[in-house]
């Protein structure tokens, strides 16, 4: 069993690696729009720069959806790459809205067992 200090840590951590990931996808959305509003531009430069502007941003908003549906697919084996997020009775992962629970209960929120040690 865990103590509350490893578990937190463990949990910030992971809670870390999301943040980062939230970052990433709206700086891929953001860099999506530039290249697509630019080559727009390139491409044909007589046209209006809102229509430009409102492909790009299409575009953008396309590539954003598609890597949250990506993070949201993977999240919970994710959530397992860490042993310390995992209940070791029910292997249930303890990562997301979960690990709330665990670090004011010290109880599995699937099984109710206990998983930190006092």
């Amino acid at each position: 069993m865990r103590n509350h200090a490893e578990f937190r840590w463990s949990y910030w951590r992971y809670c870390g690696r999301q943040s980062a990931r939230i970052f990433a996808i709206f700086s891929v959305g953001a860099v999506t729009f530039l290249g697509v509003w630019l080559l727009a531009g390139l491409v044909s430069p007589q046209e209006d720069p809102t229509v430009r502007s409102e492909a790009a941003m299409a575009f953008a908003v396309v590539v954003v959806l598609a890597a949250i549906g990506l993070t949201v697919r993977h999240a919970e084996s994710d959530a397992r790459l860490d042993p310390g997020l995992l209940c070791p009775w029910c292997n249930s992962p303890l990562a997301h809205l979960h690990g709330i629970i665990v670090l004011s209960s010290g109880n599995c929120p699937h099984c109710g067992e206990r998983v930190l040690e006092d």
